[in-house]
């Protein structure tokens, strides 16, 4: 079950899938709930890559490469190397 969670995060998937539920995401307003039939038309790997490219896009982001270190010091024993794989950048 892990492992099929995982691939959701390193599928590759069409980026005209991504933008069109972004833009349906985007035309809810934000004090009303998302309406389950839109995430419902929606495979798991494109809703991940939703999230990524949501959090790709916040302003200010998440994380610079200013604060690379101090997430490496999240994951001391090395299995930060597991965000690379899942990098959009990669």
């Amino acid at each position: 079950m892990y492992l099929e969670r995982r691939k959701a995060w390193i599928y590759e998937v069409p980026l005209t899938a991504v933008h069109h539920l972004r833009e349906s995401l985007n035309a809810v307003p934000p004090e009303q709930p998302i309406p389950d039939d839109i995430i419902a038309k929606y495979d798991p790997p494109v809703l991940a890559s939703a999230v990524k490219l949501w959090l790709l896009e916040l302003d200010p982001p998440i994380a610079c490469w200013e604060g690379w270190e101090d997430l490496r010091r999240l994951y001391p024993n090395g299995s930060w190397s597991c965000l690379l794989c899942c990098s959009p950048f990669r």
